[in-house]
């Protein structure tokens, strides 16, 4: 099973409940991705890539690519064939913020992908193509912000007959309470006109979690219940250690799925374990568990296991390896199947080095028949730009350990001295500041929203750690 955090586990429970309406939008947007696949093959060939995606790692560089070259493997010539040459540009925080396509052959200018942020989120992208020597913009996506940094729409437009129109659209209307929480989402759809089609609500807890989400179907100018989620949280521990699913039938119906979070794991930014029951009657019964055991580097084998009259029993396995630089080179899944594992499908990245950059990925899979692997496609690097170099890190044994509590993180150190604590969310913008006084340090983490945050530790001689810190309400 692949990694499974929060926002995953919600969008599957979401799938199978979606409108008609929905349903009609999400296959638009399917045939979109399908069309314009050129246009997006550049943004997509980096998967897993810490040092491409800027994860970097003590002591190293984060390098990106100024150009690639993108080949496609001839199965019936046993050669790769030359498709695509790219050019990329960066702005000034590392993001991409250009890719520019030519024809391998001629050199000429084909497509390019302009890529805009607002505050450090992306609001805006555009796929142009190249006529008569100028850039034709062919399709537009709009992602704008309020000031709070959520998104107000989801909008694509594309050139039909020589016009701009809007092909997909969604549209929210966002209302806060207290804290900057979302406490209403009103969702419209375009369908050559803005038609209301639902609304969530929101609560929270008095630490600031959000505990439900109720889905209304907007129907003949009136409101009609449609889903609620329930998330049930432990006292002082972090993140929901339940999730329930009810459906509106007159009055609340329990779904019967009740997925029970055992623990996280918060340095892989996932769900650990979890189990999923479902209600016999009256009664919860476990039905399907998936368990999750790390290894070097961000390595992680996932099982999956079904209950019977034995116990548990594994009927699945994904194997996920990255190299000692923490990219990607294996996803291996591995299926039970009369009592018999059989490797269901194997994807891989060969990867070549220059120091940090890597010069050559070559994409593999497994064949029709499930046994070799098969080259599919290969990129290559170069005129590699170099960004955020990483500061020698304080020594690890300098901090005693982090624990946190009715939203107060404590970190304690070795010794008394002085050290800046800052805190900032996955834009790079700063959320906190704070500086220790002693051999420890808190941080009121009750006003930050749901996500992935950095924590900064800076000692008087400029030494740096960082920790990623993950806030689940």
């Amino acid at each position: 099973m692949k990694q499974i955090n929060l926002s995953i586990l919600v969008l599957i429970l979401f799938v199978g409940h979606l409108s008609a309406q929905r349903d009609r939008s999400n296959k638009q947007k399917t045939e979109f991705i399908k069309k314009y696949n050129p246009y997006l093959a550049a943004k997509n060939e980096f998967p897993d890539c810490k040092i491409f995606c800027g994860l970097s790692q003590s002591k190293q560089l984060v390098s990106k690519p100024g150009k690639s070259s993108n080949f496609v493997w001839d199965g019936e010539l046993s050669a790769w064939n030359h498709k695509t040459n790219n050019d990329y540009t960066y702005d000034a925080e590392s993001r991409l913020a250009e890719i520019i396509q030519h024809n391998p052959v001629s050199g000429v200018n084909t497509l390019r992908n302009v890529i805009e942020y607002t505050n450090g989120i992306y609001t805006l992208e555009k796929f142009q193509t190249w006529v008569t020597d100028t850039w034709i913009d062919s399709l537009i996506l709009h992602n704008p912000i309020d000031q709070f940094g959520n998104h107000t729409a989801y909008i694509i437009e594309e050139r039909t007959n020589g016009i701009m129109d809007t092909i997909i659209g969604n549209r929210f209307t966002n209302t806060y309470i207290g804290n900057n929480q979302l406490s209403e989402v009103i969702t419209e759809n375009w369908n050559n006109a803005w038609e209301i089609i639902t609304k969530d609500t929101y609560s929270y807890d008095i630490a600031g979690n959000q505990v439900s989400n109720i889905m209304q179907e907007y129907s003949g100018d009136n409101w009609i219940n449609s889903l609620k989620f329930q998330w049930f949280f432990n006292p002082g521990e972090i993140g929901f250690n339940e999730f329930k699913l009810e459906q509106w039938q007159e009055d609340w119906v329990v779904v019967n799925h009740s997925y029970a979070i055992e623990w996280y794991d918060y340095d892989n930014d996932i769900i650990s374990h979890f189990i999923d029951r479902q209600l016999n009657g009256a009664v919860w019964e476990d039905f399907y568990q998936e368990t999750v055991v790390f290894g070097a580097n961000g390595s992680f084998v996932s099982s999956s296991d079904t209950l019977n009259a034995s116990g548990w029993e594994t009927v699945g396995k994904e194997t996920k390896i990255f190299d000692t630089l923490g990219n990607f080179t294996n996803d291996i899944w591995d299926e039970k199947i009369d009592g018999i594992w059989n490797t269901v499908y194997e994807n891989a990245d060969i990867l070549t080095y220059n120091t940090v950059d890597i010069t050559e990925r070559i994409k593999q899979h497994t064949d029709p028949s499930g046994t070799d692997l098969i080259n599919f496609e290969k990129y290559t690097y170069s005129n590699f730009q170099h960004f955020n170099s990483v500061p020698e890190n304080i020594k690890e044994n300098d901090i005693n350990y982090f624990s946190i509590y009715n939203d107060i993180l404590k970190i304690t150190f070795q010794t008394s001295k002085n050290r800046k604590c800052s805190m900032y969310d996955i834009q790079g913008r700063l959320v906190i500041k704070t500086i220790s006084t002693d051999n420890s340090v808190e941080i009121n983490c009750m006003t930050l929203q749901s996500g992935v945050f950095i924590l900064k530790i800076e000692n008087e001689s400029g030494s740096v750690y960082t920790h990623k810190f993950v806030n689940v309400k």
